[in-house]
């Protein structure tokens, strides 16, 4: 028997609901699914990218039938624009991106990249990964605000770099998913990365030094600690050799999730687990991931001088390294020790 889910929106708490539901109807015996998008109104970049790579997930397994009813009319071109239906699955709209825009606009359509791509392209020209991906994230900035040499582009340059580079260095994904909508009357940006790799927990358990990490939300909440990495070796003290020391150092989510705490939003999930970050509030929320997903919103009104506030966070992170490095910091402490940190410097 066919069960109809009627998808009236795509926002960060409708989308993760829509995915429950799907989940439970599926758990309880539902082999035959109808998503119902015909009053579908508002759609954001986290909504789309996670919404469709769960339907396309489940539309995999041989015995569920996934299919969709929508109105072919204005009212779903942005959807088909953006590259929603083709991500989960039904042949709607326009095929997914694999390359960047070449012309500026306020949004970014579902694109995929391919990891190796960015490595061939790297010994291509004789550069760094590192420096391929510095590149693709001004044009991505570029792109998206239709600006040139300001405060806000290299604040989104730094955010795509830091998570496309997190991708790349940790997760093992052979492709990187992103998404990303600027409203300028708004005053805010989001940007969202997929990667469907080892996830988090994996990816930290490969480090030795750390302790035993046994779930997925332990696993977020030391991702976001300084110096916490699967590359660094935990308890080791560093040396400040230059001011960019903290880019490979286990700084990177650190950096990006206290920039979306001025005033913006971070997500972070990965696997069973997903952790968001309000100013200083923090929600644990239930997801399915194979892989992770990272949503940051932006409010860009409240973006200083870049290398201003990047001073700021980074002396602020290297007091908290500091902290840990004469502690043996375990699981259940891990979440507290953050917690304690964001309002000391709130």
């Amino acid at each position: 028997m066919k069960t109809t889910l009627k998808i009236l929106s795509l926002t960060f708490d409708t989308s993760l609901s829509y995915c429950e539901e799907i989940r439970d109807m599926i758990t309880n015996g539902t082999k035959e699914i109808e998503l119902d998008f015909r009053k579908l109104g508002t759609i954001e970049p986290f909504g789309i990218v996670y919404f469709s790579n769960f339907v396309k997930t489940f539309s995999r397994l041989r015995d569920i039938e996934l299919s969709c009813i929508y109105h072919d009319d204005e009212s779903i071109s942005y959807a088909k624009h953006m590259g929603l239906f083709q991500n989960c699955g039904f042949d709607i709209g326009r095929p997914l991106r694999e390359e960047l825009p070449t012309q500026e606009a306020t949004h970014i359509p579902i694109t995929i990249i391919d990891v190796e791509t960015l490595r061939q392209e790297a010994r291509d020209t004789y550069e760094q990964v590192g420096q391929i991906v510095e590149n693709y994230s001004e044009r991505l900035a570029k792109l998206l605000t239709s600006q040139k040499d300001t405060t806000l582009v290299d604040t989104l340059t730094f955010c795509f770099r830091e998570i496309i580079r997190n991708v790349i260095e940790h997760s093992q994904a052979k492709k990187i998913t992103f998404c990303a909508q600027y409203w300028p009357y708004l005053k805010k940006a989001e940007i969202v990365v997929l990667d469907r790799g080892q996830g988090i927990r994996n990816s930290l358990n490969e480090n030795d030094t750390l302790p035993d990490i046994k779930t997925d939300k332990d696993a977020l909440n030391f991702a976001l600690l300084p110096s916490i990495s699967s590359k660094v070796a935990y308890g080791k003290k560093q040396k400040r050799k230059s001011d960019d020391f903290w880019k490979n150092s286990g700084f990177g989510l650190y950096m990006t999730h206290r920039i979306a705490g001025m005033g913006g939003d971070f997500f972070i999930a990965s696997g069973k687990h997903g952790l968001q970050w309000t100013q200083d509030e923090k929600k644990d929320h239930k997801v399915r991931l194979k892989g992770t997903i990272l949503r940051m919103v932006v409010q860009t009104n409240n973006i200083s001088e870049l290398q201003e506030t990047l001073g700021e966070f980074r002396t602020d992170g290297f007091a908290l390294a500091q902290e840990l490095t004469k502690m043996e910091i375990e699981p259940s402490t891990a979440s507290l020790m953050l917690s304690k940190h964001r309002s000391n410097f709130s």
